[in-house]
This record gives C-alpha cells, sequence and structure tokens, in this order.
C-alpha cells in the first residue's frame, strides 16, 4: 500500500476550500487532514483526543462553541473550527443531529 505524503497532500489541496462537517468521528478526521497538511508525523495524544475544550488543536482556531460557550456535550453543544496556511483553508463544524 502506498503511503501519503505531506508534499504530495499539500499539491492536491493547494487552493481549495475543504470543510468538514459532522460529530466527534469527523472531527478526528479533520484534525488528522489538517496535520497531514504541515507534516508526515503522526497526531499526538494529547490533540487526537481533545474535543472542543481546546482553543488550537493541530493549529487551527477555535472560532465559536465549545469552552467559548462552556458547552460539554448534547444536543447543544456547538463548534466551529478553522485551519489557514498560505493556500489552504479548512473548515470544522460540529453537527449533532
Amino acid at each position: 500500500m502506498e503511503i501519503i505524503r505531506t508534499r504530495d497532500f499539500r499539491r492536491i489541496f493547494q487552493n481549495k476550500y475543504v470543510i468538514f462537517m459532522g460529530d466527534s468521528n469527523m472531527r478526528s478526521i479533520y484534525k488528522d487532514f489538517i496535520l497531514l497538511l504541515q507534516k508526515n508525523d503522526p497526531i499526538n495524544d494529547s490533540d487526537r483526543k481533545a474535543g472542543g475544550n481546546k482553543e488550537s488543536i493541530c493549529g487551527d482556531i477555535l472560532l465559536e462553541g465549545g469552552i467559548y460557550k462552556n458547552l460539554a456535550s448534547g444536543i447543544e453543544y456547538e463548534e466551529k473550527r478553522v485551519f489557514m496556511a498560505n493556500i489552504f483553508l479548512v473548515k470544522f463544524i460540529f453537527l449533532t443531529r
């Protein structure tokens, strides 16, 4: 099986806008995605386990929800994140239903 490298990943997604919408499983995919844009190293345990309770995960920014609204879980939970770099824009929106 061939492994994708950061340089290939960057070439594919440069000047693209990518949005992830979903639950905590999709948040994990989002974190892997933005980390692969930055480096070939695997995600560390603290970032892997972090949800909306951190202002920054893997270099992104928490825009809304999570710790800013003192929400932990439930159908009221909100979280919006963005990762911006020179030629990349990646967003994550947490959906409960």
